[in-house]
């Protein structure tokens, strides 16, 4: 039997860009996938909508 494994899926949401990218940095090279990312809930609302 084959265990297909997929990578967990991150939403980031800071208002800091810098935020953003350390999070990215520190998380794809360990296999996470970077879905997206906002500034706040709302956008990450909206994100997730478009994602969905």
């Amino acid at each position: 039997m084959t265990i297909k494994t997929e990578p967990y899926r991150i939403m980031v949401v800071d208002d800091s860009p810098f935020i953003h990218k350390a999070v990215q940095k520190a998380l794809v090279p360990e296999g996470y996938e970077i879905c997206g990312t906002g500034r706040n809930g709302k956008e990450a609302g909206v994100l997730k909508g478009a994602k969905a």
